[in-house]
Formats: structure tokens, C-alpha cells, sequence
């Protein structure tokens, strides 16, 4: 009779850590939540979203998601950079007036940090001169 051998499969199991993850200092450095890694590091560069309500504590700010990203590890705490702060359509819906034409406009700008801004506002006003005003008042706020 042929013998049976028993075959292990090769998986190796790596025990996993929870690795903090911590907010921006604009937002007082609060703890955002946790994820698992295999090692602190290997969460570097990792995006997360967060609902800027969780960050502020203000609930009428629930609306609006930030995304965030770990930049770097500081005493086995995942660091973070605001990346993207955006508001949700239907909150964006809500702010223009019924029965207006929604005009929408997108700008991609460089800021002075290296971080691209992405814009989308809504206007409901169909004159060129208001239009263009706005856009460059915009863009002026935001570059600064």
C-alpha cells in the first residue's frame, strides 16, 4: 500500500498591528480611527475619508467628506495631510434656489504647498459679468 503523506500548505500568517491614525493639526490632532497593518510603515501613504463632522464635532457639518492621507509615522501613530475636501451632491442641490438653472464651475488650481485644488461651485446666475467676477473673486480667495 502507498503511504499518505500529509501536505502543509506554505501560508505564513503575519500577525497584524492596529495602527492609529491621527488628523491634521488644523484639526487639533484628534484620533480619526484605526487600521490594521503589518507594520506602521506599511501604512504610509494610505487615503482615508473622513465626514467632517467627525473631525469638528459640528453636525451641520456632516455634508462635506474630507479624504485624508498618512504622510508619516510619529511614535507608532499613522500622521496625516488633508488631500481633498469635498461636498456631497445633494448638499450642493439643496443650496440652489428652485427653479434656477445651475451653472457649475470646475477649476483645478496648483497651490503654494504642491496641493491641487479641486473646485466645483454652483451659481444660479446666467450673466456673463456676474459669472466671470465670481470665478476670479474665487480663484483670488483661494490662492491666497
Amino acid at each position: 500500500m502507498a503511504s499518505k503523506q500529509k501536505v502543509q500548505a506554505g501560508i505564513k500568517v503575519k500577525k497584524k498591528i492596529w495602527v492609529p491614525i491621527i488628523a491634521p493639526r488644523m484639526f487639533n490632532e484628534i484620533v480619526v480611527g484605526e487600521t490594521p497593518a503589518e507594520s506602521a510603515q506599511a501604512t504610509v501613504g494610505k487615503m482615508i475619508t473622513v465626514n467632517l463632522m467627525t473631525l469638528t464635532g459640528d453636525a451641520r457639518k456632516q455634508s462635506v467628506n474630507t479624504k485624508l492621507k498618512i504622510i508619516e509615522i510619529k511614535e507608532g501613530k499613522a500622521a496625516t495631510k488633508l488631500m481633498r475636501y469635498e461636498v456631497n451632491p445633494p448638499a450642493i442641490k439643496r443650496l440652489v434656489r428652485r427653479n434656477k438653472e445651475r451653472i457649475e464651475t470646475t477649476n483645478n488650481t496648483d497651490m503654494r504647498h504642491g496641493i491641487i485644488f479641486f473646485m466645483r461651485v454652483p451659481f444660479s446666475d446666467k450673466r456673463d459679468s456676474v459669472w466671470k467676477n465670481l470665478k476670479s473673486i474665487l480663484r483670488n480667495l483661494i490662492l491666497l
